[in-house]
């Protein structure tokens, strides 16, 4: 789907596009893409596009949720915002986490989410996020909600009295935020990407 966003003041709109090709049955590195990419680079429209297994939504195919397959549409100069930051999940022989961080060094329009990254399937990458340290930059925060986060998955580091604490906070999206503060990502995050 696509979630559109305009500045009131001025005549310009842009929307950002979201793919989840696990359910939607495609290909993000099929060549005939290619027409498409070209001109999404040249409107500047990022592309939100599911990375890692897919457990929500019925998957057609598992295969395409390796980033590695937005390689093509970056070398055209797409912006993708690999959501899930590649992580397959805790429960998956298929790993693309560690393809995600090597991509971040080899393309500078590769973003990553923190979406789903304080729940039960997906949450030591989140740890591994942290303990990298870099690519802040590149990180943008999601929540994915409904599926609700879990501050007890951190209690490791933030001690089981502050999980207590943000167990409390009954807005779901708000303690997603506040697991990811606790655990030591920046508040940047918050705010990056916002110049599309």
């Amino acid at each position: 789907y696509e979630i559109y966003q305009c500045d009131w003041s001025s005549d310009v709109c842009s929307s950002d596009l979201k793919w989840l090709p696990n359910s939607q049955d495609f290909d993000p590195a099929d060549e005939k893409i290619k027409p498409f990419y070209r001109h999404v680079a040249a409107l500047g429209i990022p592309i939100l596009c599911h990375t890692g297994y897919e457990h929500a939504i019925k998957p057609w195919r598992q295969d395409v949720g390796d980033p590695a397959r937005l390689a093509q549409g970056l070398g055209l100069g797409v912006y993708f915002i690999a959501a899930h930051a590649g992580s397959s999940g805790i429960a998956h022989r298929h790993e693309h986490f560690g393809t995600f961080l090597r991509m971040l060094g080899d393309h500078p329009n590769l973003y990553g989410d923190l979406s789903a990254l304080t729940n039960i399937s997906r949450f030591p990458y989140l740890k591994k996020l942290v303990d990298d340290g870099g690519h802040w930059d590149r990180i943008v925060h999601g929540s994915d909600f409904p599926v609700p986060p879990s501050p007890f998955l951190f209690a490791d580091r933030i001690g089981l009295a502050q999980a207590t604490r943000i167990a409390k906070i009954p807005n779901p999206l708000h303690r997603d935020a506040a697991i990811k503060r606790a655990v030591g990502v920046p508040d940047s995050v918050a705010s990056n990407g916002l110049g599309w």
